[in-house]
C-alpha cells in the first residue's frame, strides 16, 4: 500500500508542477478575450508543453519523448504500473 501512496503522491507533485507553469507561462500573461481564445492559447502553451519544452526531470527531454519510448520498449508498464503483454 505504501508504494501506491507514494506513486499518488508523486504523480499529484507533477500537476501541482503542471499546474503552476500553465497559469505562470500561459494564462497570467494573457488577456483572453473568451472562452475560445483561452482555450486556442492554452491548447498551443500544452503542445508546446509536451513536444518542445525540454524537462529537468526527464534529462532534458521532452515529456513526447519519454512516452513515446516507454510505449514501444516491450512489456512497457501502463499509466498504472502494469505491464502490458507483447504484441507478437
Amino acid at each position: 500500500m505504501a508504494k501506491d501512496y507514494d506513486h499518488e503522491s508523486n504523480r499529484g507533485l507533477f500537476i501541482e508542477r503542471l499546474w503552476r507553469s500553465l497559469k505562470y507561462e500561459c494564462v497570467y500573461l494573457q488577456a483572453f478575450a473568451n472562452g475560445l481564445q483561452a482555450k486556442q492559447h492554452i491548447g498551443q502553451w500544452m503542445r508546446h508543453y509536451n513536444t518542445d519544452r525540454p524537462h529537468s526531470v526527464f534529462q532534458g527531454h521532452t515529456p513526447n519523448e519519454i512516452y513515446y519510448r516507454l510505449r514501444d520498449q516491450e512489456g512497457a508498464p501502463d499509466r498504472r504500473g502494469r505491464t502490458q503483454p507483447s504484441a507478437a
